[in-house]
């Protein structure tokens, strides 16, 4: 897919999906719903996490599910959604926003 191909691109291929309360994290579900909510800058800046935490049925209990979500976006998606979205080559030490 997509995301493989850009991260093998980069020398930074993943071997696994990431593993959050009991399951696999849908990673196309996560790029996607961030995407649609206007990326991950404005999910972090209007607190938008919670309705994407819901849509991957996750379940409350999980408190740090939140945190999670947004490690693992900044980890294995930023770069890929700012490439995909703004044509801009990012790198995870780049992040600067809150």
């Amino acid at each position: 897919n997509k995301l493989q191909a850009f991260m093998k691109e980069r020398n930074a291929p993943f071997s696994r999906v990431p593993y959050l309360a009991g399951k696999d994290l849908d990673l196309y579900v996560l790029y996607h719903e961030v995407v649609a909510r206007g990326g991950v800058e404005k999910v972090v800046q209007e607190r938008k996490w919670k309705e994407i935490i819901k849509l991957l049925s996750l379940p409350a209990t999980c408190t740090s599910a939140a945190f999670r979500l947004r490690t693992e976006y900044e980890r294995l998606l930023y770069a890929f959604e700012s490439k995909e979205l703004r044509d801009k080559d990012v790198t995870t030490e780049s992040i600067s926003f809150v």
